[in-house]
């Protein structure tokens, strides 16, 4: 929250003193933006002022959310929101994974994503690795599909009918399990090089 206050000098005698008066927010309208705050947010929580698309995709993240939980492996989980993307973290900053869920194409995804500013260090590292990358995740991963992007990203994508919430259940269980695998293996690896 912004404040802002007007300081006024005086002097009194030989002293000289400061008044601070807040005057950005009034402290009388102080509550009432307090209350828009709060609005806003129960708004968000109950999908209100959200197009279908974000609707569907904040949904989708509380639901995998409650359910990467019940893993017990992944103790600290970002807030859902209504995005395409929802980030777990893998200790090390400029790492992370990015699920994805993007119903215009009907495909979820979980990828590992590397900053640009630690490319040259880490790109090279797991590309060594990636024979057991893959035999551990159990899977063929896509390999920095993107070369022109600064930021680079290791993937692996499923379709899945999206729209239809009936397929959610199994489209979150495969999201789920093959996060955890993401981040066992990128996250020992990480220790490892650290």
């Amino acid at each position: 929250q912004i404040q802002c206050f007007r300081a006024t000098p005086y002097s009194q005698n030989d002293d000289l003193f400061l008044q601070f008066e807040q005057i950005i927010p009034l402290p009388e309208t102080e509550e009432f933006m307090i209350d828009v705050q709060e609005k806003k947010k129960e708004d968000l929580e109950k999908g209100k002022g959200l197009s279908e698309t974000l609707k569907t995709q904040f949904e989708f993240w509380k639901k995998f959310k409650e359910r990467l939980l019940q893993y017990d492996e992944i103790q600290k989980l970002q807030t859902p929101r209504p995005q395409y993307w929802f980030d777990v973290a893998l200790g090390k900053s400029g790492l992370h994974l990015s699920n994805t869920f993007n119903t215009e194409i009907n495909e979820i995804g979980i990828r590992v994503y590397i900053g640009n500013k630690n490319v040259a260090e880490w790109l090279p590292y797991f590309e060594q690795n990636k024979e057991k990358i893959e035999e551990k995740i159990g899977h063929q991963l896509l390999w920095n599909p993107n070369p022109a992007n600064k930021d680079k990203i290791i993937s692996l994508n499923k379709k899945f009918e999206l729209h239809d919430k009936q397929n959610w259940d199994e489209a979150i269980e495969w999201m789920a399990e093959n996060t955890i695998k993401f981040k066992r293996v990128f996250s020992d690896l990480i220790r490892k090089k650290s």
